[in-house]
């Protein structure tokens, strides 16, 4: 594991880390949500399953808020990623998963 991700994890979830690292071999999701970021798929699991996350923006603006970092690639890359992770785990269809996305952009922190 990269030690950047290693570092985020402890620093964000203490000894909890270890099941979202456990989550993410057992899933295969310990791929990064975006490139720059120590952010990673099993997060968006684990606060589905643990903390009951049930919206793209519990995850990404109260867990791991990366939406007040960078809203740029929040709103391209990283959002779509955690509410395809999100309709799968919580078995949304793809209209709800669009319904998701749009209320998430619009409740997005501003950044002026």
């Amino acid at each position: 594991m990269p030690r950047d991700i290693a570092k985020h994890l402890i620093r964000q979830y203490g000894t909890a880390s270890l099941r979202i690292v456990e989550i993410g071999k057992i899933r295969d999701s310990m791929a990064r949500v975006h490139e720059d970021y120590p952010f990673i798929e099993a997060e968006v699991l684990y606060s589905v399953q643990s903390e009951m996350a049930v919206k793209p923006n519990d995850v990404i603006c109260r867990r791991v808020p990366v939406s007040f970092i960078d809203q740029k690639a929040t709103q391209d890359i990283i959002l779509p990623k955690v509410a395809a992770l999100m309709a799968k785990e919580l078995k949304w269809t793809e209209e709800r998963t669009k319904i998701e996305i749009e209320e998430s952009l619009k409740g997005l922190p501003s950044m002026k």
